[in-house]
């Protein structure tokens, strides 16, 4: 681990919501979350058509596609498919399902070398034409589903952010026009969140959104910017400064 990963290393989000805002809400779903889009899925079944792609059919559904976006699971797939969103995988997309070691005992049973990286494994399978029976299904996106998933990137990628909720990121991409990108509108959040929680003196969610700022300019590799965010949590750490709490300066005077 290098000098600045260590460094990161040391700091936590003291909230327990991805929402710099604190706010943390249980089996309340935000409206605009189960709003249809303009191609007719809701966000959760967007998430999920990506969720889909090169998962085996009979997988459980994560319970948030139920209480984070009222969905569905079994359901919305079927109308993923109906509508030419998603649909069956290949064989090949079936062989991937497998794991290595089976990929390997399918060609040490037909007398073939199983040496290489799965995606070699899988080739030598197919050049031999060799026939797996009973493989299970697994999703695939269609051209118009791939397509669907990259238009509606913001919404894939906040649902996997920690710090930027997809109901934040569909506000934000209809606020600024195109062709700002996902890092652009989780930027512009952060910003405001920064005037929001300095303005309510909110200290604490102030420092988390800093470490939110410093997260993201370090994934963007961005290191002497992401160093000095940190600076700055460590100042608030330091600070002693909560949500709610004004140091008074005027009793050292």
């Amino acid at each position: 681990m290098g000098i600045f990963s260590t460094f990161k290393s040391l700091f936590k989000n003291d909230s327990n919501s991805k929402d710099t805002t604190g706010e943390v809400t249980i089996n309340e779903i935000d409206p605009i979350l189960t709003k249809k889009t303009t191609i007719g899925l809701t966000p959760g079944e967007i998430i999920l058509l990506d969720w889909c792609n090169g998962t085996l059919e009979h997988k459980l559904f994560p319970q948030y596609f139920k209480y984070n976006y009222d969905v569905d699971g079994r359901k919305s797939v079927k109308k993923l498919i109906n509508q030419e969103f998603l649909e069956y995988g290949s064989y090949n997309n079936q062989l991937e399902s497998l794991k290595v070691k089976e990929l390997k005992e399918i060609l040490a049973n037909n007398n073939l070398t199983s040496t290489g990286k799965k995606a070699d494994l899988i080739e030598k399978i197919i050049e031999s034409a060799i026939k797996v029976n009973d493989l299970p299904n697994t999703y695939s996106l269609t051209f118009k589903g791939r397509e669907t998933v990259r238009d509606y990137e913001h919404i894939i990628l906040a649902h996997k952010d920690k710090y930027f909720d997809v109901s934040n990121a569909i506000f934000y991409k209809n606020k600024l026009p195109y062709p700002y990108g996902y890092g652009d509108l989780k930027w512009a959040y952060l910003g405001t969140q920064t005037l929001e929680h300095t303005k309510n003196k909110e200290f604490g969610l102030l420092r988390n959104t800093y470490l939110a700022k410093a997260d993201h300019l370090d994934k963007e590799k961005k290191y002497l910017n992401a160093l000095s965010q940190y600076i700055v949590v460590v100042l608030l750490d330091a600070s002693g400064l909560t949500n709610g709490y004004r140091l008074e300066w005027q009793q050292f005077f």
